[in-house]
């Protein structure tokens, strides 16, 4: 059966009808149709594994379609599919996962080899309208060596990488697209039966020394609820990162993290139109410090995060004994000397804070970060705060930042609308001027207007350094670049 309309929109799912907002371009969802056989509930890996091998014997742009009930499978493997992977709908396809499992072949008894059931290697994938959900019961089986004491790793990875061999070519192409994926707190382990839901990243952890992987994924109209870490994306270079667009964001509830960005190099991320609302440490975290995972490949530019539009629900100060924050952006990765900082953006985006959540944004070890027309809401501890960082005994300051445009008339904060610790220099603080627009400066060289100041041992300097032609050039010529979606 081959699903091709003349617009290459396969018919047979309505959500990607045209009228449906998601429609796919031509040559991606249009293909011979696979069926997967109806499932048992009991166990269903070879179901899906004969469909994808079909699909790829049927060649590129094949469409694996599950049936409406709920497969159960275990640790799969699918590599260099170039085709799309679709359901009847979330609520209606359900993909759930088998429990008390011999777990000693993985992390961290193979450092190679995580936990993760559905892994895709390599090839060109779209994934829609399903659901991921997750048993009550432990997936490790007790005594069998795996981490986490019961939990697995996550539901999906996709990887250009493998313990297995690589793929035939080391890239991979994902779109995923309204999807559901709902992880469970339970009372052992770490708290959570996934440690995450999606992963972009390569498959296996420290000290493999493997190359970086390098991928372009993006993530639209799908919903997060209740994992530990969520969304991660870690250990690529020469990738591009899209979690989210205007009018198709995602949701996330119920999670300790949200977005992770963990030790990438030469990348473009780009988080907007996202919902937040935070159970714990952040919402969108970013740290490109060296975790041994992969060789360490020197940077040959600027990676970029820019983050947008997107809702920081923050509530309450310590949520499962974590401070909340927003957004935390690290770079400790400036120790090495190679004057590549990355080029960071924070704009249009809104914080509510109720029962005095703790921070909006920190930025710790930043140059050049541009923080600019956010709103801040609600009462909290404080709003943003710039800090320095400690790494290999090397002091890294934080520097020539811009915040501009930001509304904090309707927020009340305990310590400060910003607050700039011991070496934060050379920023541009321009504010509002509502009368509880506040801001702690303990940095030096910092040019401060329209901000009421609060006790502060060093004086305001009276260099400015507008770095926001500089920045907005850089995302300019990203937004041209040619975009692999």
């Amino acid at each position: 059966m081959a699903a091709c309309s003349k617009d290459g929109i396969n018919p047979v799912n309505s959500s990607l009808k045209p009228n449906g907002g998601n429609a796919l371009p031509s040559g991606n969802y249009c293909g011979t149709v696979i069926n997967v056989a109806a499932p048992d509930g009991i166990d269903d890996d070879q179901k899906l594994l004969d469909a994808f091998t079909a699909a790829k014997l049927a060649g590129p742009g094949s469409v694996v379609q599950l049936a409406e009930g709920t497969y159960r499978v275990g640790f799969i493997e699918i590599r260099d599919f170039f085709g799309s992977f679709v359901g009847a709908g979330k609520g209606k396809s359900i993909i759930t996962f088998k429990t008390d499992l011999d777990c000693s072949g993985f992390y961290p008894n193979d450092m190679k080899n995580w936990h993760i059931f559905i892994k895709f290697i390599g090839g060109d994938i779209y994934m829609a309208d399903m659901t991921l959900t997750t048993p009550e019961e432990k997936i490790c089986r007790d005594g069998s060596g795996a981490a986490f004491k019961g939990a697995a790793m996550g539901q999906i990875i996709f990887s250009s990488l493998s313990a297995n061999g690589d793929p035939e070519i080391p890239y991979i192409k994902v779109w995923v697209n309204n999807v559901d994926f709902i992880g469970k707190k339970v009372s052992w382990g770490p708290g959570y039966n996934f440690i995450g839901a999606l992963y972009c990243a390569h498959n296996g952890a420290k000290p493999i020394k493997e190359p970086r992987g390098r991928g372009d994924i993006k993530v639209t109209n799908c919903s997060f609820d209740t994992f530990l870490e969520t969304t991660i994306f870690g250990w690529l270079s020469g990738s591009k990162i899209i979690v989210g667009e205007k009018n198709n964001g995602n949701l996330f509830k119920n999670c300790m993290t949200g977005v992770v960005f963990r030790d990438n190099i030469d990348d473009d991320f780009k988080v907007t139109g996202n919902k937040f609302y935070l159970e714990g440490q952040f919402g969108i975290m970013f740290n490109n410090g060296f975790w041994g995972a992969t060789t360490d490949d020197p940077q040959t530019r600027r990676t970029t995060i820019d983050i947008q539009q997107n809702e920081f629900n923050i509530k309450k100060k310590v949520v499962n004994n974590t401070w909340t924050n927003g957004i935390i952006i690290q770079d400790p990765r400036r120790w090495k000397g190679e004057n590549l900082p990355v080029a960071v953006l924070i704009k249009n985006n809104l914080f509510k804070f109720t029962e005095e959540g703790f921070r909006g944004i920190l930025l710790a070890s930043t140059r050049d970060a541009v923080i600019r027309n956010n709103k801040f809401t609600g009462d909290g501890y404080e709003g943003i705060l710039s800090t320095y960082g400690i790494i290999n005994n090397v002091l890294l300051d934080n520097g020539n930042g811009l915040v501009l445009g930001n509304n904090f008339s309707g927020s009340k904060f305990s310590l400060a609308s910003i607050r700039l610790l011991p070496n934060t220099n050379n920023w541009s603080i321009v504010g509002g001027g509502s009368s509880n627009e506040t801001i702690l400066n303990f940095g030096t060289n910092n040019l401060i207007t329209g901000v009421n100041i609060k006790d502060s041992d060093v004086p305001l300097g009276e260099t400015i350094k507008d770095n926001m032609d500089m920045i907005n050039d850089m995302f300019r010529v990203i937004k041209k670049s040619d975009s692999p979606f």
